[in-house]
């Protein structure tokens, strides 16, 4: 019973909305809008190359700022049956992004502390049509910026609390 005043407090700090997030920033970590910004910065037209069979090679995807600058649209294989939107967006928690996978589930991930823009690491949070625990979704996702025209991305895929899948990628920015 020694931690009960900071087990109150906390409870009503956070009823009140004044405690830090889950995840801190370390003193050396770059804040959301700097990722943020370094994902406005991938807008425009890419082909997917060197990739698993997972992701067809040649594929196009697309990176649109929209909503004043606050949005990120990742759309990855445009124009196929395997067609999928990611969101990235900022909120109080950091930078998040919403997966819109063609299995109908919408999983939502947190970016994690990270102090350099050539990488960005998405950890799940939460889901909607989806027992994490049972169904596969995504669960993580990794973004690393070789340089301004090319991007690798690293996709794993969760099931009954096992990875069952881990989808890489590339993407070169269109001339």
């Amino acid at each position: 019973m020694k931690h009960l005043p900071l087990l109150i407090w906390l409870a009503l700090s956070s009823a009140c909305g004044t405690v830090a997030q889950t995840r801190t920033l370390a003193d050396d970590s770059l804040d959301a809008h700097e990722l943020l910004e370094r994902m406005t910065d991938l807008a425009g037209e890419w082909t997917t190359v060197a990739t698993e069979a997972s992701v067809e090679a040649d594929g196009r995807a697309e990176f649109k700022v929209t909503a004043g600058g606050t949005v990120v649209e990742q759309r990855l294989l445009v124009d196929t049956r395997d067609e999928t939107l990611t969101v990235f967006h900022l909120d109080r928690a950091g930078l998040r992004l919403t997966h819109y996978g063609v299995d109908g589930r919408q999983v939502r991930m947190l970016a994690l502390p990270s102090s350099s823009t050539k990488h960005i690491y998405f950890e799940f949070v939460d889901g909607t049509n989806l027992n994490p625990e049972i169904d596969r979704h995504m669960h993580e996702a990794e973004f690393h910026f070789l340089d301004e025209n090319n991007l690798h991305a690293v996709w794993t895929a969760r099931e009954e609390d096992q990875v069952a899948q881990v989808v890489r990628y590339r993407l070169r920015r269109n001339d």
